[in-house]
Parts: structure tokens; sequence; C-alpha cells
């Protein structure tokens, strides 16, 4: 994973559900993915446009790719991928 320009207040699995969020993905499907609940991504979520200061999802992906998140990616998002 790439170092986030990001407050240092952000926790690890905030920064993971921030880098499936600017992918695209829904809070269900990260969810899925991460195996915890919708609940708990909807959290994280909150707590991220509260700490960087967004007003709704799409203003924190943008927040987000601003700061270089777009090249986060997981180990499954990697994985049964061939080397190039």
């Amino acid at each position: 994973m790439s170092e986030l320009l990001l407050p240092g207040d952000i926790t690890p699995r905030q920064s993971e559900v921030l880098g499936h969020t600017v992918r695209g993905k829904t809070e269900k499907e990260i969810a899925l993915e991460m195996k915890i609940s919708r609940h708990t991504v909807h959290q994280h979520e909150r707590d991220l446009r509260r700490k960087l200061g967004a007003r709704n999802r799409a203003q924190l992906v943008a927040i987000a790719m601003g700061n270089g998140v777009r090249s986060v990616a997981s180990q499954s998002d990697q994985e049964g991928q061939p080397c190039n």
C-alpha cells in the first residue's frame, strides 16, 4: 500500500475503506470484501468525511484522489492477477 497524504488520525481500516470507495465500490461491496458489516463501512465513511471535511461521498472521493489515494490497492485486488 502507498503512503497517504492524509491526517494522521485516520486508522488503517479507514484508509482501506477509503481506497475501496475511491475505486467506486458500494458500501455493500466493501463490507463483503473486508468481511465487516455494511453499518461499519458506513461509520468509517462518516468518520472519514468528518476528518477530511467532506460533505458527502463524492466530495470524500475528490479529496482522497487529490491526496493520491487512487494508487491504493488492497492485496485481494491483486491476487490471482498475472505479474507483468
